[in-house]
């Protein structure tokens, strides 16, 4: 495709006709361009101006001092048509000269525009395939950024996918542990809660032992007490005196057993207070952590009743009959601690209340307000 601007036409020469067009050149009829809407035409040919008759040669001028020379012979005459008929055929030939020099100069310009026009396809050419090239890398570097940033996005994606399965494991982890941990104090608790309740049920079986066996030991004093007043009553005044001797020692010993059982009662009070304090707080404990306290206070089945034996001798009844005084002072003790009331408490000093308070295994630690609270809870005052 031709790309240069359509020339205009030169005005004929003066006093002539238009030359004729110029065809286009061979090359740039086999390039396929189509000639310019407006083709450059012929260069004119020059006007050449008509050619004046030799002027004839001029004599030089006499000089003055030499002698006159001779006369030159006359100049012949030029005929008038023979000058016209060479000035035509100069003309002439001048016209095919210029005709000839258009021509090779129109050559040379239509080489001169096919060169141009086929460096300029080249150059298009050229600039073409430098743009595609251009648009190829800019494509191949779009193409490859977009794959870097597609890849810089799955590593990223990927990388907060690893990132949040770790997290989640982790709080997976903590959760399987806190419930195991809890799983854990659950268990520690009903198994706390269990001790504490079987302690309760033992020290209660064995304050049911103890009571019953300070009832039998009344009971027993009782009876010798009876035996002893009817033997007694049988037997001489002098027996009866000696008797009375006897008991008054028994009487002082028995005393001082008492006091005795009263401390050991009052001890074993604080004990079971304490372990009271102790299992009604692990029963709260265990009732927070949700923990089921099975009923301890039910009765157990009775057990059959061993066959008694055969009445002992003489020998064990006297045994008996020991072992019964020895349990009279315990059954005294009994009644110590219920003899025990505020006025007694009122009375005693901060030294006699950690006393007390160590008897019964209590915390013995305190002023002495602290120490006669306790007491006082200890004794159910």
């Amino acid at each position: 495709m031709n790309n240069q601007p359509p020339q205009r036409p030169r005005s004929p020469p003066r006093g002539g006709q238009a030359p004729p067009m110029m065809p286009p050149s061979p090359k740039v009829a086999k390039m396929g361009g189509a000639p310019p809407a407006v083709m450059r035409p012929a260069a004119a040919p020059p006007i050449v101006p008509p050619i004046a008759a030799p002027r004839p040669p001029q004599p030089p001028a006499p000089k003055p001092a030499a002698p006159p020379a001779a006369k030159p012979p006359p100049s012949p005459q030029i005929d008038p048509a023979a000058e016209a008929r060479a000035r035509a055929e100069a003309q002439k030939a001048a016209a095919a000269k210029a005709r000839a020099a258009a021509e090779a100069k129109a050559r040379k310009e239509a080489e001169a525009i096919a060169k141009a026009e086929e460096d300029a396809r080249k150059k298009r050419a050229a600039a073409l395939a430098e743009a595609e090239a251009a648009a190829k890398k800019k494509l191949q570097e779009e193409a490859a950024a977009l794959a870097k940033a597609h890849a810089e996005a799955a590593a990223k994606e990927k990388a907060a996918a690893e990132k949040r399965k770790a997290e989640e494991e982790k709080a997976r982890k903590k959760a399987e542990e806190e419930a195991r941990k809890r799983a854990a104090a659950i268990a520690k608790a009903e198994a706390e809660a269990k001790a504490a309740a079987e302690a309760r049920a033992a020290e209660e079986a064995k304050a049911k032992a103890q009571a019953k066996g300070l009832v039998a030991a009344v009971a027993i004093k009782q009876a010798k007490d009876q035996e002893a007043a009817v033997a007694e009553a049988s037997k001489k005044a002098e027996a009866a005196a000696a008797a009375e001797a006897e008991a008054q020692v028994a009487a002082e010993a028995a005393s001082r057993e008492a006091a005795a059982a009263r401390k050991r009662a009052d001890s074993e009070a604080g004990t079971l207070a304490e372990l009271k304090r102790k299992a009604s707080a692990l029963e709260k404990d265990a009732k927070a952590a949700g923990a089921t306290i099975p009923d301890l206070d039910k009765p157990e089945p009775k057990k059959p009743a061993a066959k008694k034996g055969k009445k002992s001798s003489g020998g064990s009844k006297k045994r008996k009959s020991e072992a019964i005084s020895e349990e009279e002072p315990a059954a005294e003790a009994a009644g110590g601690d219920d003899a025990m009331d505020m006025t007694a408490v009122n009375k005693l000093t901060a030294d006699k209340l950690k006393k007390e308070l160590k008897k019964r295994k209590l915390d013995d630690k305190g002023k002495k307000a602290e120490l006669k609270a306790r007491l006082v809870e200890a004794l159910g005052l």
